[in-house]
């Protein structure tokens, strides 16, 4: 499912236009990037967990030119679905409905 098609589908289901759901599909992506670059996670009860996860710097060998050099750190966001909400695909998928 791409961005648009989950826009479209979210408007037809809440009667909102698609316009004020891509709205505020940008502001919650805006705010999530916003809370995990401050290092908070976020939870949203029924559905999941966002956190960073880290990784620390280590050293890299380049074959290419035969030396040694320092890859820095690196972070990323990892999602956590809640017990509720993969239960609820688990369900809709044993019983081959629409997710």
């Amino acid at each position: 499912m791409t961005k648009s098609e989950l826009v479209r589908k979210v408007a037809e289901r809440t009667g909102t236009s698609q316009r004020m759901v891509k709205k505020t599909l940008a502001s919650f992506v805006d705010v999530l990037a916003g809370e995990l670059s401050e290092g908070k996670t976020v939870k949203i009860y029924g559905f999941g967990s966002f956190t960073l996860k880290k990784w620390p710097g280590r050293r890299n060998w380049d074959n290419a030119i035969g030396e040694c050099s320092w890859k820095s750190d690196s972070v990323y966001p990892v999602y956590h679905p809640s017990f509720t909400f993969s239960g609820k695909v688990r369900d809709r998928y044993k019983a081959g409905t629409e997710v």
